[in-house]
């Protein structure tokens, strides 16, 4: 739900947009009162997209607003991001990616010369997900390196994945890094059974606590689209008229699709829905596009209790911003 409000940033009135979180990022609160911390500069990395999903750069501090938990914060500084992308490229390699394997491999070497090129010291993990989660290659840091990797994205034989299991073992790879700019990038075929164990809320805390924001692409192909009309149109059924996700097999199916439909832009990345892998490659080099041109936002927090819930906003016509809900510490 956007909620529009007219917060007072200095002497001027702007109009703030603030994507309110579809699910629960923190523990539920407790009865005391938060401990209160000392006060300073606070920082945080946001995307800013046009109707497109091309980034839009060249923005100041005087077009952006910033809440924590209603309450405004005077902006210090925005920047372009210049930190170094540490990204962990979770792949779905379950055996019906078989008839795109071609243009999924295209889409994913030009998804990683893309953020080479445009962010020196990156770095790019890729895991491979189907019945297990599996980091096939870390530590990558130039286009032949990486391109190695990727020539072994195979279609395995089994037919679900433990996406869940994925974002959790990125998720704890990514506190180790020493760089704050952190991404979980996905790439899942539609309507593919999940067989998960774990949880929504324990991925979420997990994803939070990282600092990683969540970009991902869902695609569908001939053998997700049969996989659908196998299962009746049911549990798996993919909602192309709506373009939302498609629900997988089984609870933790939903689950997982309720992550990707959720996380990302609570993290501060964004998610979008293809219909056909031809265009994977287009979708995923403007994900690493906005990526790139993310901005560095400081501001200052004064002393006191510690903040649930930040909000940011800008006054632009057309563009829409995603930013982490969870206040940095």
């Amino acid at each position: 739900m956007n909620v529009k409000w007219r917060p007072s940033i200095g002497t001027r009135r702007v109009l703030l947009l603030v994507f309110a979180v579809g699910v629960a990022w923190t523990a539920p609160p407790s009865a005391s009162t938060p401990a209160p911390q000392k006060g300073g500069n606070k920082t945080v990395f946001a995307a800013a997209m046009d109707a497109e999903n091309h980034p839009v750069t060249g923005m100041t501090k005087n077009e952006w607003g910033v809440r924590e938990d209603g309450v405004d914060r005077t902006i210090v500084d925005i920047k372009p991001a210049t930190q170094p992308l540490d990204i962990v490229l979770m792949v779905d390699t379950t055996k019906s990616i078989y008839p795109s394997i071609t243009e999924l491999r295209s889409a994913l070497k030009t998804f990683g010369h893309t953020v080479l090129a445009g962010n020196p010291g990156a770095n790019i993990a890729v895991m491979n997900v189907a019945a297990a989660a599996t980091i096939i290659a870390d530590n990558r840091k130039s286009p032949d390196d990486l391109d190695k990797a990727l020539s072994r994205t195979f279609a395995d034989q089994t037919q679900s994945t433990v996406f869940l299991e994925g974002m959790s073992e990125a998720a704890k790879k990514l506190m180790k890094s020493p760089s704050p700019r952190r991404a979980i990038v996905i790439v899942n075929l539609e309507g593919i059974p999940e067989g998960s164990t774990l949880q929504p809320p324990q991925v979420i805390q997990q994803i939070v606590q990282s600092g990683a924001s969540m970009w991902a692409v869902s695609y569908s192909n001939d053998a997700s689209r049969l996989l659908v009309i196998k299962e009746g149109g049911g549990a798996g059924a993919v909602n192309t008229e709506a373009r939302q996700g498609g629900i997988g097999s089984g609870n933790t199916g939903q689950n997982r699709d309720l992550l990707l439909k959720n996380v990302p832009q609570g993290t501060g990345g964004f998610r979008v829905v293809i219909e056909v892998p031809t265009a994977l490659e287009q979708t995923l080099n403007k994900l690493a596009a906005g990526l790139l041109a993310q901005y560095e936002v400081t501001y200052t927090r004064p002393e006191g209790p510690t903040p649930k819930l930040l909000q940011m906003g800008q006054v632009r016509d057309g563009v829409r911003i995603s930013y982490p809900a969870t206040p940095p510490k």
